[in-house]
């Protein structure tokens, strides 16, 4: 048996060589052995060598959902209302939100978050002026609020 080789993709070159010997009528086992391959990586060459085009490997991943077409549209309506959210971008496409996220991603395009509204049940004045309290300040006017 020869010995292992560590794993590497054959290039189209090796593929090409390896589909001539066997076209030419050689034994699978002495081009393993020509090449210094295992005889399994020869067997799996030559079986996918229908679908391969030119001997170079095929796509690896699953096939994009979207075309050059479809990202720059969906660009463009980002771009139109930076504050839109991905859910209404999404309403408008049969894209998930992920999917839209990672496309404007690719193109660099941010979104800007949408104005948020407080949930805090301190009046907004309030808030403001507590902005630059030190440690101790806040802690006491929190045990204040709880005590309300």
């Amino acid at each position: 048996m020869p010995p292992r080789t560590s794993r590497r993709e054959l290039s189209p070159l090796q593929r090409a060589e390896i589909i001539g010997a066997h076209k030419a009528g050689v034994l699978q086992a002495h081009i393993a052995r020509t090449f210094n391959l295992p005889e399994a990586t020869v067997r799996y060459t030559v079986n996918l060598a229908s679908k391969r085009v030119d001997h170079r490997s095929q796509p690896r991943g699953r096939p994009r959902k979207t075309t050059k077409a479809d990202d720059d549209l969906l660009e463009r309506e980002a771009l139109a209302d930076p504050s839109r959210s991905f859910r209404s971008l999404q309403s408008d496409s049969p894209l998930s939100r992920q999917t839209i996220k990672r496309r404007l991603k690719e193109r660099s395009v941010t979104k800007q978050p949408a104005a948020q509204t407080s949930s805090s049940s301190m009046p907004s004045s309030d808030r403001v002026s507590r902005r630059n309290w030190t440690f101790e300040r806040s802690s006491v006017a929190s045990r204040n609020d709880v005590r309300r």
